[in-house]
This record gives structure tokens, C-alpha cells and sequence, in this order.
């Protein structure tokens, strides 16, 4: 069966560059990433080049990279998947030799190759940094088949929640997952040009260097400091965790029949079950079932952590201490994440007609809505504050950054209630990639966005200014910033949700009409 499985898997790949209409486009975006791979390559390896431990930083983020640009790719992507396991519940195979075949089968893609490319240009600049022959080959395994398990993993996961596919948007998300991958080299490059920001770069991948499958075996060799025999455990267990993680779900999609399962109390409900039996209750579940399972919100809501770190990289080059510019991340994630409900309702399409034809009250709809990013934002930004504070290294920072992160927050929240209603725009319809958008005659998208963000800033201002004397020169207390921020965070938020709702409530006629054109 191994053998059949990857005499198919080659043939599909080869068909896709036969079919009508699509060759050259293919082969254009082949020969772009066999170009751009070749290029990072190259730059790659000339890394023992540069000084003080930079080289060993880049190959930890451009690792991390990688795993990361593994895992969101599925995620984002609508391609079909030609390996999903229910594909072959006809040929009655086992599911634990079934997920051994197809996990082989993953490395016979596009991707992966590219992948295997990097593991060996890395394999050759680890030991030229020091390490032995056999740690840099051990963790080269292990990061590739970290990778593609976090991969599978991903993919799995999307189908067992029913997840569909699309054979459009492939080539875009795999090029954005090789400049995702290549990113982090060029800024761990570019820290030669500021000691103090190769240092952060080098304090952060010593963090992340653990949790990366085959990153700690090498860099700790490299260096010369860490237990090599702790970072084999470590990177065994993630891969073995992922692996289990695998045969799991393909264990699950081989039994599980793909239809809605209603039993008494309730069970099987989901969110509907758990949510309060209110009009808001309702609305929120609604929500967050095709917020959480629609490619278009979780684009935004995974992008937007990139979004907050990279600005942070020209602060450390300009030679910013480390101590402030890893403060700087939580409250820019905290304003993208109320910034973006501002359009919502312009993704519901037709599905909002339920809630005006059944006279739900503005506010139910206004407070239901924001449900999905709530639920995203609030642990994210709980992580990323942790993290911030761990390198930053100021412990007496927590509560001024939590302050200015709720008003940020909340602001944007109650702002982006009353944008919604008041100035909605068309974007991708149900169905599309993330990535594509449509053609539009007017500027109301633009200055709504742009309202929300600068009303948003404008009013978390006072909070600001007091998180900055607070953490600079101690003459505030951070117990007032914290309330500040709460208290200034929760009255916009509410006079948004109120407003909103008014609105709502009014233009009831003209959200119908604006949803039917969509």
C-alpha cells in the first residue's frame, strides 16, 4: 500500500502542472520559489561570517520559522488536501499503518523539498559553527519531521472540524510561508549592524530554542553550554507528542462520520449548549462557529501577532534597549485585535437577515459579535504579555502594560461596534482564500479603518502617557495605570456597544440591503 499511495501522490503532483490553464502560472511559481530558495541558500551560508553567536540566532528563528509557516499554511490555505485520511476508509487499511503511509507521502510535495533543502544547509553551517556531524544530522531530522507532522497535524485538525477545501490559494500561502521562513535570517543578519540588538535576538532564541524540534541539539553543542542530552529528550518528545497527536486524528477521521449529532440536553450542540440561551448567547455561538472555521477571520486573527513583533525589529537595529522594545508588542497586537470587529458585519452576507427578521435587539447583536476575537485575543495577549515581560526583564512593567493592553483593547471593541454598522465595506465572500479581496468604488473602507485605529489611540492616550511615567520614572503608581486602563477601556466599550446598537436598530433596512449586495 506504501508503494501505491506514493506512485499516486507523484502522479497528482505531476498533474498539477498539466492542467489546462494553470501550467505556465505553476511553473512560474515553481521556478520563483527554486530562485528564492537558491537565494536564502546562499545566504545561509555564509553565516559563520558574522559575529558574536549571530549566525547560531538566525538558524534558531529561520527553524522557528519554518514550524511556524508549516502550521499556518494549512490553516490558512483552502487547498484540498490529497492525503486526508477519509480519502481512504474504502481500502479498509489499519489507521496507525495508514498514518505511517501517509505521513511517508508528505515528503513527496513541493515544500518539503524546499524544506529538505534547508535542513541540509543547515546541517553544513551548524558544524561549522562548532557543532559535531551527528548533532547537526539529528536535529535535521527531527526539525523535518517536526515539521511535517505539525503540518499534518494541522490539516487533520481542519477536517475533523469540517473544514473545506479549495484548489485556489496554494501557491499564494506556500510563498508566503518561504518569505515567513526567510524572514527571521535576514533580521537575525541584519543585528550585526547593533550589538544590542543581536543580544535580544540571541535572549529570544535561547527561549524559543527548546520548543523547536532539533534547534536546542546543535545550538547548545555549538555554544558549548546546555545539556545536549536534555535537548534530544526534548526534541524527542515533540515530535513523538506530534506523532501521537497524528494517528489520533486519523483514527478519529477513519470512524467518524462528518454529520450533526443532536442528543437530548443539548449534547452535541456545541457552542449553542454552552453559550447562554439569550439572543446574545445565540449570536455569539453563531459566530464562533463560522468565525473559528471561515479561512478569512483566522487569517486576520493569526496575522496579527506578526503584525505586533515586527515592528519591534527596526527598534532593536536603531539601538533601542531591549528592556522597552519588548514592551512594545502586546499593546500593538492588544489595538490590531480591537481594531478588527470594525468590519464584522460585512462577513456575515446574507446570514444577517436571522437577526433583524427575528427583531433581535441591536445590543445582543453589537456584544454577540465580538465573541470569536474575544475568545482568540484575550489568551494570546495573555501569552505575549508573559513573554514580553520575560524579556524584557522588568518584572515592575506588568501592570502598566496590562493597563495600556485593556484600554487598547476595549477601545478598539467599542469603536469597531459603532464602524460596523455605520460604515461597512464588501470584502472576500464566503468561500474565498484569505487573501483575496474585492473591487471597490468608494473610500468607506479606508477612513472607517482609520477612525477606529486613531479612536482607539485617542482614547487609550492618558493610559499611555501613564504607563510611560510609570515604567520610566516611577512617578506614577502602576496600580492607577491598570484601573485607568480598565476604567477608560470599559466606558468606550460600552458607549460603542450602546451606540452601535442604536444604530443597528435603525438601519436595519439598509444593513439588509448592504448584505444582499455582498
Amino acid at each position: 500500500m506504501a508503494a501505491h499511495v506514493l506512485r499516486l501522490r507523484a502522479a497528482l503532483l505531476v498533474g498539477a502542472f498539466r492542467e489546462p490553464g494553470r501550467t505556465i502560472p505553476r511553473a512560474i511559481g515553481f521556478l520563483a520559489l527554486v530562485i528564492g530558495t537558491a537565494v536564502t541558500a546562499s545566504r545561509a551560508l555564509a553565516l559563520p561570517s558574522l559575529p558574536d553567536g549571530v549566525a547560531a540566532t538566525a538558524l534558531v528563528l529561520s527553524a522557528a520559522g519554518l514550524v511556524l509557516s508549516f502550521a499556518i499554511a494549512p490553516a490558512l490555505t483552502a487547498t484540498v488536501d490529497p492525503l486526508d485520511p477519509r480519502r481512504f476508509r474504502t481500502l479498509g487499511a489499519a489507521p496507525d499503518p495508514l498514518a505511517a503511509v501517509l505521513l511517508l507521502a508528505s515528503l513527496v510535495s513541493v515544500p518539503t523539498w524546499l524544506l529538505l533543502v534547508y535542513e541540509v544547509v543547515a546541517t553544513i553551517v551548524w558544524t561549522q559553527l562548532g557543532a559535531s556531524a551527528g548533532s547537526a544530522i539529528a536535529g535535521a531530522v527531527l526539525h523535518l519531521l517536526g515539521c511535517v507532522l505539525v503540518a499534518r497535524v494541522v490539516m487533520a485538525l481542519r477536517a475533523a472540524l469540517g473544514g473545506q477545501g479549495r484548489p485556489a490559494d496554494a501557491a499564494g500561502v506556500f510563498v508566503v510561508a518561504l518569505v515567513v521562513a526567510s524572514v527571521p535570517a535576514t533580521i537575525a543578519s541584519a543585528a550585526v549592524w547593533s550589538p544590542g540588538a543581536a543580544r535580544a535576538l540571541g535572549r529570544v532564541a535561547g527561549l524559543i530554542a527548546a520548543l523547536v524540534p532539533g534547534t536546542a541539539l546543535p545550538a547548545g553543542e555549538a555554544s558549548g553550554s546546555g545539556s545536549v542530552g536534555l535537548a534530544v529528550a526534548i526534541g524527542i518528545v515533540v515530535v513523538a507528542a506530534l506523532a501521537v497527536a497524528w494517528v489520533a486524528l486519523v483514527r478519529r477521521l477513519l470512524t467518524t462520520i462528518e454529520h450533526p449529532v443532536v442528543a437530548r440536553g443539548g449534547a452535541g450542540l456545541g457552542w449553542f449548549a454552552l453559550l447562554p440561551r439569550t439572543a446574545t448567547g445565540a449570536i455569539a455561538a453563531r459566530s464562533l462557529v463560522y468565525g473559528l472555521r471561515d479561512s478569512r477571520y483566522l487569517a486576520n486573527l493569526l496575522v496579527i501577532p506578526v503584525a505586533g513583533i515586527l515592528p519591534v525589529i527596526p527598534l532593536l537595529v536603531a539601538g533601542v534597549p531591549i528592556e522597552v522594545a519588548a514592551l512594545v508588542p502586546v499593546p500593538l497586537m492588544a489595538l490590531f485585535y480591537g481594531w478588527l470587529p470594525h468590519n464584522d458585519l460585512a462577513y456575515d452576507a446574507s446570514a444577517v437577515w436571522l437577526h433583524i427578521a427575528s427583531g433581535v435587539r441591536g445590543v445582543a447583536d453589537r456584544a454577540g459579535r465580538l465573541a470569536p476575537v474575544v475568545l482568540i485575543s484575550v489568551p494570546v495577549l495573555a501569552v505575549a504579555t508573559a513573554l514580553s515581560i520575560l524579556v524584557s526583564g522588568r518584572g515592575d512593567a506588568v501592570l502598566p502594560v496590562v493597563g495600556v493592553t485593556a484600554a487598547l483593547l476595549l477601545s478598539g471593541f467599542g469603536l469597531s461596534s459603532i464602524a460596523s454598522v455605520v460604515a461597512p465595506y464588501a470584502v472576500a465572500r464566503p468561500g474565498d482564500g484569505p487573501f483575496q479581496q474585492p473591487q471597490r468604488t468608494d473610500s468607506t473602507g479606508a477612513w472607517s479603518q482609520a477612525l477606529v485605529l486613531l479612536g482607539a489611540l485617542a482614547a487609550s492616550a492618558p493610559t499611555v502617557w501613564l504607563a510611560w511615567l510609570a515604567i520610566a520614572d516611577r512617578q506614577v503608581e502602576s496600580v492607577a495605570v491598570l484601573w485607568t486602563g480598565l476604567g477608560s477601556g470599559a466606558a468606550v466599550l460600552l458607549i460603542g456597544i450602546g451606540i452601535g446598537a442604536a444604530v443597528f436598530d435603525v438601519r436595519g433596512t439598509r444593513i439588509m440591503e448592504f448584505a444582499g449586495a455582498t
